[in-house]
């Protein structure tokens, strides 16, 4: 619940309560729960993603580099775990592209790929934005939120949210603030 009080609190402005709620969470998590439980990943994606927003490059690769951790274990559920560390990945690689490390971008990619991720279309020659990606066992729905959650723009439907099923009507999400126009 503190997860969602935190996302509502983001979109309404308040980004230091925001903050505040999800380090909340983590702290329950981690005492109910344990250090590891798979439930803090998307909280990490979460802080990953208010921090790129708020220019806090090192606060996001803290936050990236703990669910990696985690994930890197490989306990919970294999989709989730999947899906986490993609997100992670794929924003690490954003973050790594930026500050000039193409090679590191390209290789965390890479990793997602292995991760029962299948990244379609022309690896040379893409966007350095848009991804069109397909996760084995994971329902579309279940991805859609959780993307979305942690500030990816994310669409299930013609291009498959998840391989080997049936995709659902075309769904558009919001995107980030700082791919609005």
């Amino acid at each position: 619940m503190l997860s969602i009080y935190a996302r509502a609190l983001y979109d309404a402005g308040d980004r230091a309560g925001a903050r505040r709620a999800l380090l909340r969470a983590n702290t329950e998590i981690r005492r109910c729960l344990g250090p590891d439980h798979t439930y803090l990943v998307f909280n990490h994606l979460q802080l990953a993603r208010m921090a790129v927003d708020d220019g806090d490059e090192a606060a996001a690769v803290s936050s990236l580099d703990e669910l990696l951790r985690i994930t890197a274990k490989g306990t919970g559920r294999a989709s989730t775990v999947a899906l986490a560390r993609f997100g992670a990945l794929y924003m690490r690689a954003d973050i790594d592209e930026r500050q000039g490390h193409d090679d590191d971008a390209r290789a965390r990619l890479a990793e997602a790929i292995t991760l029962g991720t299948a990244i379609h279309g022309d690896r040379e020659r893409c966007t350095g934005t848009t991804v069109n990606a397909g996760f084995a066992g994971c329902d579309g729905q279940l991805l859609l939120i959780n993307l979305d959650l942690a500030g990816f723009a994310v669409a299930t439907g013609a291009g498959g949210a998840a391989v080997g099923t049936p995709a659902s009507p075309p769904t558009c999400r919001r995107s980030p603030r700082r791919w609005r126009t």
